[in-house]
């Protein structure tokens, strides 16, 4: 990796008493570097930058400082940047953290009134994962809760979406769903229902059951 000489660089050495900036083929001189070490007095020599008696300036000698890091001082290498975005890609977590690093990061889009009103846009809800207690499923379950406490409401409601997946859920309150597209099955003691668009179901507290979906179900739900 090549070494960056820059004008914070060219100063540092000029406040270490240093006037001669060593660089070789592995240098890297930026233009207002160059106009630094003039404006300086300083002069450019080819070649290594020779052993000091104490200790060597950071901007002039660093590299074998950080070699074994991989990267220059207080940089990450690309290598580990890679791994981490591989890692979210995988998990279906990287669309979630590039919509939240846009202009507009809300969850959704509404309209309110003193009075207590909510109007929430469905087409603008920004669903985020639901952790199913399976990491191979990472991504393929998610909801967004769009009305709570926050609005000072005792109920809960939000969209679901279930990606061709099952897992097992059991109830802490009382649930209602509404299918809004797609296929939902829920899974009661063995037995399979399916919930399709325009169905509704209701389950009440301390059930335990499986969730499913045929494909992309989407569901907009309410807990109470």
């Amino acid at each position: 990796m090549k070494r960056l000489i820059d004008v914070a660089a060219v100063n540092e050495m000029k406040a270490n008493g240093q006037s001669i900036v060593y660089t070789d083929g592995n240098t890297l001189l930026t233009p207002a570097a160059m106009d630094a070490i003039n404006a300086n007095g300083m002069t450019i020599e080819e070649g290594a930058c020779p052993a000091a008696k104490e200790t060597p300036s950071a901007s002039c000698c660093q590299d074998h400082k950080t070699a074994a890091a991989g990267a220059p001082e207080g940089e990450v290498s690309a290598d580990l940047i890679f791994k981490v975005l591989s890692s979210l890609s995988k998990s279906g977590l990287l669309n979630d953290m590039l919509a939240a690093c846009g202009a507009d990061s809300k969850p959704y889009e509404a309209e309110y009134d003193p009075a207590g009103f909510k109007l929430i846009r469905g087409s603008s809800v920004r669903t985020e994962v639901l952790d199913t207690g399976d990491p191979a499923q990472a991504g393929k379950v998610n909801y967004r809760e769009i009305i709570g406490a926050d609005d000072r409401s005792s109920i809960a409601a939000g969209i679901i979406t279930i990606d061709d997946v099952n897992f097992g859920w059991e109830t802490e309150c009382q649930e209602i769903y509404y299918i809004i597209s797609g296929c939902i099955t829920v899974t009661i003691g063995g037995k399979v229902y399916e919930a399709k668009a325009g169905d509704v179901f209701f389950i009440k507290k301390g059930i335990k059951c499986a969730f499913g979906a045929k494909g992309l179900g989407k569901a907009f739900y309410a807990t109470y």
